[in-house]
């Protein structure tokens, strides 16, 4: 797929961009994702036809963190190796954390977005 086509389908099917960008890096899938890019031990993101893709967020996967878990990663365009962020695109997975069988991704990958939300705390005086 060229860089051109994977431009039309960011803009006309964002979900169908994101399976074509994944396999565009060699197969990659929801499901094994996460397994693949950039963790904070390593900021060089994966790229491919002037987009990158970098993990910028997660949660659960570990010891005492419950079954649910869950990661963020970014998708950008790049031009002379630096990251257009300001119209980048997010997307999550979601999966199921098993110490014992290993954890499991889903194979959907959701598009999302950051919002900022207030949040009311009691607090003891």
């Amino acid at each position: 797929m060229s860089h051109e086509e994977l431009v039309e389908l960011l803009k006309t099917d964002k979900p169908a961009f994101v399976l074509a960008f994944l396999d565009e890096l060699g197969g990659l899938t929801p499901r094994n994702v996460e397994e693949y890019t950039p963790s904070r031990y390593s900021k060089k993101p994966l790229a491919v036809h002037e987009f990158a893709i970098t993990k910028v967020d997660g949660e659960g996967g570990h010891e005492g963190d419950g079954e649910y878990m869950d990661a963020v990663f970014q998708i950008a365009s790049t031009r002379d190796g630096v990251a257009d962020i300001a119209n980048a695109l997010f997307f999550r997975v979601t999966g199921t954390y098993n110490s014992w069988d290993s954890s499991e991704w889903d194979d959907v990958a959701e598009i999302v977005e950051q919002r900022e939300v207030l949040v009311k705390q009691w607090f003891t005086i």
